[in-house]
Order: structure tokens, then C-alpha cells, then sequence
């Protein structure tokens, strides 16, 4: 599977699944899609692929123009702020691309 994405979207989009896979150690797409724990904040973000938050907020708006990301309104983590998960299409994508 292919998505029109750029590096910046590509690495935001890499560390939502990543961070998935630490929960729940998913060895395929179908196994993460099931049990989505993708969750990722700006903060997370920020720490993670230590950018700036204008450029984390800019790439979140571009991948959740692209419905790659999605907000889930709160935190299941009981984060000060909303988490955000990557979609069936992220997910799919991340294992069909990965070395």
C-alpha cells in the first residue's frame, strides 16, 4: 500500500505505530487495528521526533486532513491532553512498508 505523504508525515506517522507496538507487541496490522493503542499526543510527539510544536501541530492538521490520524477526544492514558491514534489505512501501510 502506498499514501501520498511527506518524510515529516512518514516519521509522525511512524512513531503513532510504534508506539503501539510497545503496548501490545502487534507482529501484524491486523493484531494493532484490533487493539488500536496507537495513542500519541503533541507532547509525545514533540519528545519523541523532537520538533517544535508548530511544526508537530502543522504535520498533525496536514495527516488529519489525509485521515491517517484521527482524535480521540480524550485520553485513555489520562493525559493533561487529547490523545491522538493512527488509522487502519496508517497501520496497514506501516507494515506493508517496514524492513
Amino acid at each position: 500500500m502506498t499514501i501520498d505523504i511527506t518524510t515529516k508525515e512518514a516519521a509522525m506517522l511512524v512513531a503513532f505505530v510504534e508506539a503501539g507496538i510497545e503496548c501490545n507487541a502487534a507482529s501484524d496490522s491486523d493484531e494493532l487495528i484490533n487493539d488500536n493503542v496507537t495513542w500519541m499526543n503533541a507532547n509525545d510527539l514533540a519528545a519523541e521526533l523532537g520538533w517544535g510544536k508548530q511544526a508537530i501541530g502543522g504535520v498533525m492538521k496536514s495527516l488529519w486532513n489525509k485521515c491517517l490520524i484521527s482524535d480521540t477526544e480524550e485520553s485513555p492514558r489520562g493525559a493533561k491532553v487529547t490523545d491522538w491514534i493512527a488509522s487502519e489505512e496508517t497501520i496497514r501501510w506501516y507494515f506493508d512498508n517496514k524492513a
